[in-house]
């Protein structure tokens, strides 16, 4: 629409003058070379004191001073004739070619013609993935309000292409809300702007600054703890408070054409949440039961009213030799780096080492982002109370993550009832 063709036609004969100017347009795809049936042809006629008239787009004027008409086309101005063109040619690479005709007193005429490429085209922005993720019923349970969410936590990387010839740049935009029932295709959401900002306030540069660069292949990776850390700052949100999030890509080629591809397009049409609660590793007991977190109300539910064990009862309750395995799964949705079991009897400490650190009974470093064990308990009767932890990094003195450990602590007990009565313990 803001293409204009002009130049300057000259009658050199004295007293002669140009008495027509006639424009054609002609369109070709460039994807197949042919010529497109809709054209526009408009003309206009001057008189001696080279005064002309309008037609459309096509428009002329004399300069006195140098002594020349100057014709200006516009083939947006041409009305239904336009439209026709618009109609076929809109999203293709195609060839204006325009042709102009002047005709002087003497009827003599001469034509000059000229081609321009026009490109109509939008940017292709596709995003092949977004990882990791989080399913909110595998991680929240099927009952959970959070079951039919997608979260993100930590850094994420998202993948994916732009197929533009005449790139010129892509760009990225944040919008996000605490209000989990915000419709995030309103720009009103976006926060892009006010992270950098608060970011650049801090001396962190580039920490997400929207800015991507002619680029044909995206691997970008966000910090979506640093959205996180922003609604803390300045929404005043609890830290285990999820937000809800959608990243916008956009690429614009060099003649203004805009492609854009927004995040939930790759989520089945549903936005993220940030959550970043959901980076700690999960823990799931096969065969025990969380429920009892000290040894006097488990030791209490072994004994019946007349104190004498309740061998029917089965919640926590493992033998010696048989059915002797704490049936334990890990998953992380990065990787689980390292998990750690301590164990102890009812009353007792963990064992420590010189320091004072407690020493866990088993250790392992999977560096998978799921697990299954199988850990054996003690071969003595009693009540015994068991820690698990899981991280996904390991943990160490120099440690320098940018948020506490991803600990899970568990305290479960294991009653050992093979034994004659309650005092044995």
């Amino acid at each position: 629409d803001k293409l204009v063709f002009t130049g300057t036609a000259t009658e050199n004969n004295a007293g002669m003058a140009l008495r027509e100017i006639t424009a054609t347009l002609t369109v070709s795809d460039e994807s197949t070379g042919k010529e497109l049936p809709d054209s526009i042809q408009v003309t206009i006629k001057g008189d001696s004191e080279n005064h002309w008239t309008t037609d459309g787009g096509l428009s002329c004027v004399y300069d006195d001073e140098a002594h020349t008409n100057v014709w200006t086309f516009v083939p947006s101005l041409c009305g239904e004739d336009y439209q026709k063109i618009m109609a076929v040619t809109e999203g293709l690479m195609y060839l204006y070619n325009v042709k102009i005709k002047v005709t002087g007193t003497s009827a003599l005429s001469y034509e000059m013609s000229r081609s321009v490429h026009i490109d109509t085209t939008k940017p292709v922005v596709q995003i092949t993935s977004v990882s990791p993720l989080v399913s909110g019923k595998d991680y929240f349970g099927e009952d959970s309000e959070y079951k039919d969410y997608t979260f993100i936590n930590s850094s994420i990387t998202i993948r994916g292409s732009i197929n533009e010839v005449n790139l010129e740049n892509v760009t990225y935009d944040v919008r996000a809300s605490v209000d989990l029932d915000a419709d995030l295709s309103d720009a009103k959401y976006s926060v892009l702007e006010e992270i950098k900002d608060f970011y650049e306030k801090q001396g962190v540069e580039n920490a997400i600054d929207g800015e991507l660069g002619r680029i044909s292949t995206l691997n970008k990776d966000i910090r979506t703890n640093l959205i996180t850390d922003y609604f803390i700052a300045t929404k005043k949100i609890a830290k285990d408070q999820p937000i809800k999030a959608r990243i916008i890509f956009r690429a614009i080629d060099s003649v203004g054409n805009v492609g854009e591809y927004n995040s939930n397009e790759s989520n089945g049409d549903k936005d993220f949440y940030i959550y970043q609660e959901t980076n700690r590793p999960k823990i799931t007991l096969g065969n025990a039961d969380l429920s009892y977190k000290d040894g006097d109300s488990i030791k209490s539910l072994f004994v019946d009213a007349g104190g004498k064990n309740n061998l029917s009862y089965e919640h926590n309750l493992f033998g010696i030799t048989n059915n002797n395995k704490l049936s334990l799964s890990f998953t992380d949705d990065d990787s689980l780096v390292e998990y750690e079991i301590y164990i102890a009897k009812d009353g007792e400490e963990f064992k420590k080492d010189e320091n004072g650190k407690e020493i866990p009974s088993y250790t392992a470093t999977p560096n998978k982002t799921s697990v299954s064990i199988n850990y054996i308990l003690p071969e003595k009767e009693g009540v015994y109370k068991v820690k698990i932890l899981a991280r996904d990094f390991i943990r160490s003195a120099t440690n320098t993550d940018e948020s506490e450990p991803y600990d899970i602590n568990v305290i479960l007990y294991c009653g050992r009832l093979w034994c004659p009565n309650y005092q044995s313990f």
